[in-house]
C-alpha cells in the first residue's frame, strides 16, 4: 500500500509519500528493500538512469518518493526490528510487531 500527499501549494513539488508492508522471515532481504526506498526518497526523478555517488539513481527532471515506511512484522522467526535499527532511529521507518490476529471489538450477538 502507498500513500501520497500533495503539498496543496501549485508550483511546489513537496509532498509526503509512506509504505505499508507486511514482512515475514525477510532478515536476509529487508535492508536491501529498505535502502532501495530510502534512496527513492532522497535522490530519485523521473527521466534518466544515472548513477549517484551515494549508490542511488538521479533519473532527472521531477523528484518522486518515499518518506517513510510502516513495516509490519507477521511472526518472523528472528524479528526483523534487529535488522534495521539505523532506520528505525533515522525515523525512516517504524516497526509493528503483528500476529495476524483479528481482534472483534464487539460482542457476540444476544440471542432471544
Amino acid at each position: 500500500m502507498l500513500a501520497a500527499r500533495s503539498s496543496g501549494v501549485k508550483g511546489q513539488q513537496h509532498g509526503y509519500s509512506a509504505v505499508c508492508a507486511v514482512a515475514k522471515n525477510e532478515n536476509r532481504y529487508v535492508r536491501e528493500w529498505l535502502t532501495y526506498h530510502k534512496c527513492i526518497g532522497e535522490h530519485t526523478c523521473i527521466a534518466s538512469s544515472v548513477p549517484m555517488q551515494t549508490g542511488c539513481y538521479d533519473h532527472g527532471a521531477r523528484c518522486v518518493g518515499i518518506n517513510k515506511i510502516y513495516l509490519y512484522d507477521h511472526q518472523s522467526i528472528v524479528p526483523l526490528d534487529g535488522e534495521i535499527k539505523d532506520f528505525l532511529e533515522q525515523g525512516f521507518a517504524e516497526y509493528i510487531s503483528f500476529n495476524g490476529q483479528i481482534v472483534n471489538a464487539c460482542p457476540p450477538p444476544r440471542r432471544l
